[in-house]
């Protein structure tokens, strides 16, 4: 079986990708991801199928969506049905600018949010990037701790919530793009229970290779990583929107799969704070 790949370097030993997955498995309407003991028993190639059906099913048909950002990379999909819009005062947390703020622009133009941005490969010398955007040079993590190797500063989202002042309020959207990075803070942030305040999740999503996390130190398999999946789902973020980024492609099975995908989810279990 070959596994062809857009970009350089291989991505999933194409050795082990050698077992069919039945249509029946494929063609569910409501997709649901299996249990921890099916997962672990699934071989690589199944579990890349797996993700790609699940990654493309729409969980929630939001009904007014609007872009926000640019089309390209680094804008977002936001939900603008009545029960998921943004409230004022309304708060928004963009983890991972890249030194582009295109996003917390139109966040700000069409909501009105006071918005936080967050990325510790930029050192800004002020905390204002605009009117209505405060930047920080820290980044999401599992732990509070300094990256000694990236000489970053690591924070959780509870740390972060708390130092801000905003235990008592809502987060409208919380934007994630810290490539793969997302893998080592979000059981940390599922765990917390810090979720239940956030109305809508976007995210990138970077799915197979294996993460190396650190403090604590752990490797964040793919099927550690289909099981995070799992228990956002479980906490009630359901997807109204993906989009596929053609960077890495994979064939398999006569199907070209992207492991890195922007999702886009409302949270249906939102709780009263």
């Amino acid at each position: 079986m070959n596994v062809k790949h857009s970009s350089t370097g291989q991505y999933m030993n194409a050795s082990l990708f050698q077992t069919k997955v039945s249509h029946d498995e494929l063609e569910k309407k409501d997709f649901l991801l299996p249990n921890d003991h099916a997962i672990d028993e699934m071989d690589p190639a199944k579990l890349m199928m797996i993700y790609w059906r699940y990654i493309n099913t729409i969980q929630y048909l939001c009904r007014n969506q609007q872009r926000l950002g640019l089309i390209t990379d680094g804008g977002k999909e936001v939900c603008f049905d009545e029960s998921y819009r943004p409230r004022n005062p309304c708060l928004v947390y963009s983890f991972g600018s890249h030194n582009q703020f295109d996003f917390e622009v139109d966040v700000h133009r069409h909501l009105g949010c006071e918005v936080h941005t967050f990325d510790p490969s930029m050192k800004k010398v002020g905390k204002r990037i605009n009117t209505f955007t405060t930047f920080h040079s820290y980044g999401l993590g599992a732990r509070d701790f300094y990256d000694t190797r990236k000489k970053w500063n690591m924070k959780r989202l509870t740390s972060i919530i708390k130092e801000l002042g905003h235990s008592e309020r809502y987060i409208d959207i919380l934007k994630i793009d810290i490539e793969g990075d997302e893998w080592c803070a979000l059981p940390d942030i599922i765990q917390s229970a810090e979720l239940f305040r956030v109305r809508q999740l976007c995210i990138e999503v970077h799915f197979g290779r294996n993460k190396i996390c650190y403090n604590p130190q752990q490797n964040i398999t793919s099927y550690e990583q289909i099981k995070v999946l799992k228990m956002l789902y479980t906490s009630g973020f359901r997807t109204f929107m993906r989009d596929h980024n053609a960077v890495r492609v994979i064939e398999l099975f006569h199907t070209q799969i992207s492991p890195l995908n922007e999702l886009s989810m409302v949270n249906v279990l939102l709780k009263e704070l």
